[in-house]
């Protein structure tokens, strides 16, 4: 692994693949980890041509946590009042560009999952020249009146942010996608990885204020001229389908793909139709070129 620092922030990464080829930027979401992404997902893309960058974004894994910060009020955040905020998406967007200058890419394919799909069009927004093509996964556009989650996640999280948030088990149980089998022993394995490499989760929190503080994107999005995919699982209870929907309305000549029976997380029987539309997606560029 390799890092880059920004101010006092460092951001850890990995690479792979070969130098010659197309770099992809993976981000992944909130509370997630670099190795979220795979060895099998990370394999996949090299073997079809990409080189293939993958970080911990800030305040995860093991890259800098702002401990000294300590606990939002994200009921405040949410309301309005952003003085509190630690960082913004903004921030997080120019995390990921300086890991891609860091390792000396001008432009890569962008993929970002959740609040990583927030990270990565934020960076399509600010630095459009570094992004060649984007895919937006579960992800949603700032607008509150879309993407919004079911009663009975907020009900969990809110219920649990005395004890720091949720058990990991059971949120990950809540979020799985109903319509395909739950792997209980790789939920633990990722859980228990996750842990290994950081054992500090109040900086999931602050990625949350993140998300609560950041601005509606539905103005800017609308002027991207960027090849976009938009992936989403029907059955997300995080962010419901409307978040992708109204993204792929916005982004003009986007790809809407809507999966029955996912929820939000990506199934192992689904990432084969999935890495087929990043890479489908990544190929517009040059057939556009």
């Amino acid at each position: 692994m390799k890092s880059v620092r920004r101010n006092e922030i460092e951001i850890v990464y990995d690479v792979a693949g070969d130098e010659s080829d197309p770099a992809m930027l993976l981000i992944s979401g909130l509370g997630g980890q670099m190795v979220d992404w795979d060895e099998t997902a990370v394999g996949d893309l090299v073997a079809r041509g990409f080189r293939v960058i993958r970080f911990d974004n800030r305040d995860a894994g093991v890259s800098t946590h702002l401990s000294e910060l300590g606990v939002p009020d994200l009921i405040s955040i949410f309301f309005g009042k952003t003085d509190g905020l630690a960082y913004t998406l903004s921030d997080m967007a120019e995390d990921a560009l300086a890991v891609l200058v860091d390792v000396g890419v001008e432009a890569a394919h962008v993929v970002g999952v959740s609040m990583g799909g927030m990270i990565a069009q934020r960076l399509a927004i600010d630095a459009p020249r570094a992004v060649l093509s984007l895919a937006s996964i579960m992800s949603t556009t700032g607008n509150r009146q879309v993407g919004t989650p079911s009663n009975e996640i907020v009900t969990m999280i809110m219920s649990a942010m005395p004890n720091g948030g949720p058990d990991p088990m059971e949120l990950s149980k809540a979020l799985a996608s109903p319509g395909f089998p739950y792997d209980e022993e790789l939920a633990r394995a990722k859980i228990a990885l996750h842990a290994e490499r950081s054992p500090e989760s109040v900086g999931t929190l602050r990625q949350l204020a993140a998300v609560l503080g950041s601005t509606d994107r539905s103005e800017e999005l609308r002027r991207l001229q960027i090849p976009t995919v938009v992936i989403h699982g029907r059955d997300d209870p995080l962010i419901h389908v409307s978040g992708g929907e109204a993204t792929a309305e916005l982004i003009p000549d986007s790809r809407f793909v809507a999966y029955e029976g996912m929820g939000h997380d990506i199934p192992r029987v689904l990432w084969p139709s999935i890495r087929d539309e990043i890479i489908q997606n990544a190929q517009r560029v040059h057939k556009e070129v």
